[in-house]
């Protein structure tokens, strides 16, 4: 528990002040907010809702913090003191940060340390804050896989804040917990555009749920400025915008990095309780696999509850299979893995950067066996140039402790899009920021790659969905741990 708890410390103290009111780049010391708060640190325990806690993540079926599943206090802006936002719902949390950004945790053992992030630069007044909200499955069936990406974008808050906003536009952050349940983020989408006043949603995990979150969306015409990118949903609808690889691209690249290392003949493992996880199975049944240069030799369906996959490494092994597909979350793949471990059979595995995540990043077996990802986004182990640097140092900054993934960089981009969609706006950009707004500015990007962050993304006004993007960027798991050979993206046709 005492791991646990350093991990989200930092970042809890620094989402646990006040948005700027003021000049951009006033500062606020962190001692100055937790005497407003007493002796009891009420901020970090109102925080600790927002952020998924300072101790553990919650385990799933769980709510975030609080036993009820209620919202985390939102600070005053006032007096920095943790209050009851007003609305609040059950499954929402709202975030924000310190108008400076700084932060104070103690290391066990030693002295509190402080760590600053730098002035802002340009910003001379404090506009019209900006509200956008973050839907996830943070709790619940996947959400060990998902977990990244809570804590990936309110670190992008906490940096931009620091800096004075969006175009000097302090940030609000509202995050939704859907538990993984359609209907339920259709509920949450509507509570965070109709009642929190999010005029866009921001980096969203939906993998499970996202039949429910299109729907809410569309119907409210929101954008969906990033996320999971994990169906093919987010190529078929006017309302996401993916900031990254599309889909399908993510399934054959990761084939295809396993294939070039000479495992030709793959196995097809998919679960039972996603679209999502069918969907992976059809883009290489349906001429993915032989895109790859895969041969397919096995296939089967499994239900990620199961403990035991004996059954199926076996009848895997048998088949010939020297790679695997294996499209189910985190946890699962760690027992499929175990499962096969125990019969001696080490086949290399492909799969998604998201469903990875840090327990099977550290899994001996899967460092043994090696995965293959086709990420999104950037490779998030690599900082060859001032983008990606920017990310690895607001993350040692923010969350000192917490795992850096392929959940946390789809997040940060994600936010990245949205800077850089609103500084295209022009003299706009000093307008309060509306939905028209935020959809007038993605329509006017082109071949971005966000400061070298994605492959070129290109949108277009009143586009009836986002073009395919079939550049990715390999990344492989083994003794070495994460590894990718350049920041650069590999492209197919």
């Amino acid at each position: 528990m005492r791991q646990h708890k350093s991990r989200y410390a930092l970042l809890a103290l620094v989402l646990a002040g006040t948005m700027a009111t003021s000049a951009c780049g006033t500062r606020q010391s962190i001692e100055a907010i937790a005497a407003a708060n007493g002796p009891g640190g009420s901020t970090v325990s109102a925080v600790e809702n927002a952020v998924g806690g300072v101790g553990a993540l919650p385990a799933p079926g769980t709510a975030p913090g609080a036993v009820d599943g209620s919202a985390a206090a939102a600070p005053s802006p006032a007096a920095g003191s943790a209050t009851t936002a007003p609305g609040t719902t059950a499954g929402s949390t709202e975030v924000a940060t310190a108008s400076n950004g700084s932060a104070k945790a103690a290391k066990p053992g030693g002295a509190a340390q402080t760590a600053e992030a730098p002035k802002a630069a340009g910003c001379t007044q404090s506009l019209a804050p900006i509200t956008i909200g973050q839907v996830g499955g943070f709790t619940g069936i996947v959400s060990n896989t998902l977990a990244g990406s809570k804590i990936g974008l309110p670190v992008w808050v906490a940096a931009m804040n620091a800096r004075g906003g969006i175009a000097c536009h302090p940030i609000r952050l509202v995050q939704a917990d859907d538990a993984s349940d359609p209907s339920k983020s259709n509920a949450a989408v509507r509570d965070l555009v109709q009642n929190k006043g999010a005029v866009a949603l921001v980096g969203s995990s939906v993998p499970i749920s996202i039949k429910g979150f299109r729907a809410a969306v569309e119907a409210l015409k929101v954008p969906a400025v990033g996320g999971d990118s994990l169906n093919f949903d987010w190529n078929q609808s006017p309302y996401l915008f993916p900031q990254g690889t599309t889909f399908s691209a993510t399934i054959i690249g990761a084939v295809k990095q396993n294939v070039e290392a000479g495992r030709k003949k793959i196995g097809l493992v998919y679960c039972v309780e996603a679209n999502n996880c069918t969907d992976a199975y059809q883009v290489l049944k349906q001429g993915g696999a032989t895109k790859a240069g895969a041969q397919v030799v096995y296939e089967t369906q499994m239900s990620i509850t199961g403990t035991d996959f004996s059954a199926q490494c076996r009848s895997a092994q048998n088949a010939g299979a020297d790679q695997l597909l294996l499209a189910m979350d985190g946890s699962a793949i760690q027992r499929f893995l175990r499962s096969c471990a125990a019969l001696n059979y080490f086949p290399a595995i492909a799969t998604s950067a998201i469903a990875t995540g840090s327990v099977v990043s550290k899994d001996a077996n899967a460092q043994k066996a090696t995965v293959s990802v086709a990420h999104i986004v950037f490779p998030w182990m690599r900082a060859d140039n001032a983008a990606q640097q920017a990310y690895a140092n607001a993350m040692k900054l923010y969350a000192p402790d917490a795992d850096s993934d392929g959940a946390t960089s789809q997040a940060w981009v994600a936010g990245e899009m949205l800077r850089v969609l609103v500084e295209k706006l022009g003299a706009k950009a000093a307008e309060p920021l509306t939905t028209a707004a935020i959809l007038d500015g993605l329509g006017k990007l082109k071949k971005e790659t966000f400061g070298g962050l994605s492959a070129p993304v290109t949108f277009s006004p009143g586009q009836k969905s986002s073009p395919e993007n079939n550049c990715y960027y390999p990344v492989k798991l083994d003794s070495r741990g994460w590894t990718s050979p350049s920041s650069k993206p590999v492209c197919f046709t």
